[in-house]
């Protein structure tokens, strides 16, 4: 039997979690045949969590098993191993994730949780279209089409920004493919029929947008916080943001 789509993305994850993120991402996208956004959309919203912060985790939990199985080993190489660019960068990054040291987990003094998702984690939990939609998606053991998940996430994504609940996004959208029409551009013009004054275009670029999202509070903290985390704004995401910020107050206090 052929293991389903996400499972197949978290055996990845952990086999090659010594590459870089953006080359992980690519590998797991040429694996299952979602496009560059679909699966780490879908993984969201089955996780509540973001496909980034789930890499990070993992590769802090293998760097850790590495920690205390390879005492030899110097911290510092080990840091570069898993993509960190120096000791420090490392120690920041464990102290966010798990309040502690690479010393006090090669010392025993703490250890790191394996919270590996398998997709049976999710079975059964969710009575609504979306969650059933997207679980039977992942557990496909054949590729499916890119369209097919870029409707789903498209009427998922219109659903949050207009208020509508997701069953009738998808009545709109069954109705659209009868008519032979684009689905998402029924959808939104349903939309636009009772939300007259709502736009799509309010004049934020992405940036803007992630910052609002995550809580950030001007362009200097959005540089600040990828720096600390040694990563791009879109892979920000709220916790991350929490995280820095109790390190700085630390670090002021």
């Amino acid at each position: 039997m052929k293991q389903n789509k996400f499972d197949l993305v978290m055996d990845y994850i952990d086999a090659n979690i010594q590459m870089n993120t953006e080359e992980l991402k690519k590998g797991i996208y040429s694996l299952i045949g979602f496009n560059s956004n679909s699966f780490g959309n879908c993984f969201s919203v089955l996780t509540n969590d973001t496909l980034f912060h789930y890499i990070s985790e993992r590769r802090m939990y293998f760097a850790g098993k590495e920690l205390q199985g390879n005492l030899e080993k110097p911290i510092c190489d080990i840091a570069l191993d898993y993509g960190y660019s120096d000791q420090s960068a490392f120690t920041r990054a464990m102290k966010a994730f798990y309040k502690c040291t690479p010393n006090d987990i090669r010392k025993g003094r703490s250890s790191i949780p394996n919270n590996r998702y398998c997709l049976n984690d999710f079975n059964n939990e969710y009575s609504d279209t979306r969650m059933n939609r997207i679980f039977k998606a992942l557990e496909n053991n054949e590729r499916i089409s890119s369209y097919n998940i870029e409707l789903l996430i498209g009427l998922e994504n219109a659903s949050k920004e207009y208020g509508f609940d997701f069953d009738t996004c998808c009545q709109i959208a069954d109705l659209a493919e009868k008519l032979e029409i684009s689905p998402l551009r029924l959808v939104n013009q349903c939309f636009e029929l009772v939300l007259e004054e709502e736009t799509c275009n309010d004049g934020l670029s992405q940036e803007e947008r992630v910052a609002i999202e995550c809580g950030i509070e001007s362009s200097e903290e959005l540089k600040e916080v990828c720096k600390y985390f040694d990563c791009k704004y879109y892979d920000l995401d709220s916790f991350m943001v929490r995280a820095y910020r109790e390190q700085i107050c630390k670090q002021n206090a």
